[in-house]
């Protein structure tokens, strides 16, 4: 066996490897992700359910219920300042 049969030899299992690694993806069955569109598996009916859930639409409503208490106890602050005010 010459070098030049060694040399193919070797380019065309390389090739071989090389396509069976790039189609090895199509035969294992994991979920892929393609043009932002998540697609299942061919196993998808034994998966485990994932459930979230629903939480409030308005990302900071903590923040704005904080703000809401904080304003009220300054008013009320205020309040109580004029009212004792008023008594003397």
């Amino acid at each position: 066996m010459n070098t030049k049969e060694k040399v193919n030899r070797w380019t065309v299992w390389g090739l071989l490897a090389a396509l069976l690694v790039g189609t090895l993806p199509l035969f294992v069955g994991c979920q892929l992700s393609q043009n932002g569109q998540t697609l299942p598996s061919p196993y998808y009916l034994d998966n485990k359910i994932q459930y979230f859930p629903a939480g409030n639409e308005f990302q900071y409503q903590e923040e704005v219920d904080r703000m809401k208490r904080e304003e009220a106890d300054k008013n009320l602050d205020q309040t109580g300042v004029w009212q004792r005010y008023q008594q003397q």
